[in-house]
């Protein structure tokens, strides 16, 4: 088994006789061995160091969690084995790609309307990157629209590096404004003038 002291690459060099690997994580030894487990890599005659050594490489773990390193001999191979485990650094920032522009109009029933987001396309090289626009602060950018035009942000961050995309969201509104006037009547002072507000005119406006 083995459990990293930090996120990030490792490499796996297991050599000495002609071998093949493979990296899983299971909940348990057990676990693994009743086939709950998942495969994260295997090799074989990958080894740099010697000929018909496996080695895996790049594969991203996560700190704190154990992961069992299975090695066998091909075709009944066997003999000393060397593993050599070496950190190789913090992952690539993901790629990500936003959705296209959106617009939706908000019908006549106001000036605002649900709008289904949809997510993302994120391609990363950890299943443990975090997903976040900065509309809802959530994965999922789905929410309630005001007229007008919103630009949302992703962001996707794996380890120390970060990614982001910008698309639109814009609502329109189909139903033209109503303004009802009314007459109003005033008193002109000395000097011939009179002030009057908006809201002295207009008796409702949408």
């Amino acid at each position: 088994t083995f459990t990293p002291l930090q996120d990030g690459l490792y490499n796996f060099d297991c050599y000495g006789f002609n071998t093949q690997a493979a990296l899983w994580q299971a909940a348990s030894c057990s676990a693994l061995l009743s086939g709950g487990g998942n495969l994260l890599a295997a090799n074989d005659d990958g080894s740099t160091t010697q000929t018909f050594g496996a080695y895996l490489q790049n594969v991203c773990l996560l700190q704190g969690q154990t992961y069992f390193l299975q090695v066998d001999g091909y075709n009944g191979a066997e003999g000393p084995l060397t593993v050599n485990i070496t950190f190789a650094g913090q992952p690539p920032a993901p790629t990500i790609t936003c959705p296209a522009n959106i617009v939706q109009s908000a019908g006549f029933t106001g000036c605002s309307t649900y709008v289904n987001v949809p997510l993302p396309v994120v391609n990363s090289l950890c299943s443990n990157y975090t997903l976040s626009n900065n509309y809802t602060n959530l994965p999922n950018a789905s929410a309630l629209y005001t007229a007008g035009i919103t630009v949302v942000t992703y962001s996707v961050t794996s380890g120390a590096n970060t990614n982001t995309c910008s698309f639109s969201v814009t609502v329109t509104n189909p139903q033209p404004p109503v303004v009802s006037c009314q007459n109003i009547a005033v008193t002109l002072s000395a000097s011939g003038t009179a002030s009057i507000t908006p809201s002295a005119v207009f008796a409702a406006f949408d």
